[in-house]
């Protein structure tokens, strides 16, 4: 049992990692309620010993600390500030912790608005996919005032491993950003790499432990690269999520003057899945843009 059980926790968004996130809460020992656009996901996490709110207002009113998970910055807002919203309940002193990956101005004003309700609001955007979210390992980077963020511990202890306070509000979301310029480029490369490979005559199948322990080697080598070799391109995390972080990435690079030419291609790669009708393949699905190049370009395509 988990010192914090005492707290009641709502969560908002039962998708892939939301509902594991939950269950981790309800396995740590929270009392935990649920909210989710579609009845299914609801339908399990009350078999698992969660309760229901009939919206996220009434969820914030019933609970001490309410996580959000949802997939981009307006359906934030609208779990927030929109009808029956987070934002509408009379919640002050209530915690919220949003773990989306959103656009960092929208996590600030966001912040602001909730604060003016009296709701502590703090952004901890996740990484380590559906496997992190399962055993609790995940990597949070967390951006708010060290006093919600100490506040909020406890209960992120119970999801991850690696938790980090990296700054005020909406910092969680700019290292989110870094986090998804290095794992969606390091995945077009190895992508790259392992059609250059098979282009050659290369046994593409030996690359992974040809190069472990090297200085190529990675979790993404090893993971996202076996996606690769197998073809099996079931999400962990959707290309279109991929997709949305870069661009949110490349939109902040040019509000602030960085030069990010490799993030603005691999942009276009992802751009390309989603075009190419992609968009729920695992982002590892990339390579198959090179694949389509390839033969389109005079490879063999095989």
């Amino acid at each position: 049992m988990n010192d914090g059980a005492a707290e009641h926790i709502g969560v908002i968004g039962l998708g892939a990692m939301g509902r594991l996130m939950a269950l981790r809460l309800l396995s740590a020992g929270y009392r935990v309620s649920v909210w989710n656009r579609s009845p299914q996901p609801v339908t399990e996490l009350l078999s698992a010993g969660a309760s229901s709110a009939a919206s996220p207002s009434d969820l914030a009113q019933d609970c001490n600390v309410v996580l959000t998970m949802v997939s981009d910055g307006p359906d934030v807002e609208q779990v927030a500030a929109g009808v029956g919203g987070i934002l509408t309940a009379p919640a002050s002193g209530l915690l919220w912790i949003d773990c989306s990956s959103i656009a960092p101005e929208v996590s600030r004003s966001l912040a602001e608005r909730a604060a003016r309700r009296g709701i502590v609001c703090i952004d901890a955007p996740v990484s380590g996919g559906t496997t992190g979210a399962r055993n609790g390992t995940l990597a949070i980077m967390v951006g708010g005032d060290p006093s919600a963020y100490e506040r909020a511990l406890p209960v992120l202890k119970a999801l991850g491993s690696n938790i980090v306070h990296v700054g005020g509000h909406g910092s969680g979301q700019i290292i989110k950003l870094v986090n998804q310029m290095i794992v969606g480029g390091t995945i077009a490369l190895v992508a790259e790499a392992y059609e250059f490979a098979r282009l050659t005559g290369a046994n593409v199948a030996v690359v992974p432990s040809a190069l472990s322990g090297g200085f190529a080697d990675s979790k993404i080598l090893q993971i996202h690269g076996q996606r690769m070799l197998t073809g099996t391109f079931e999400p962990g995390f959707r290309s279109t999520l991929q997709l949305k972080d870069l661009e949110n990435a490349s939109t902040m690079a040019r509000m602030c003057g960085a030069f990010t030419p490799l993030t603005d291609v691999v942009c276009q790669l992802y751009g390309s899945m989603q075009r190419s009708g992609r968009g729920a393949q695992d982002h590892s699905g990339v390579i198959n843009v090179y694949r389509d190049r390839a033969t389109h370009d005079g490879g063999d395509g095989t």
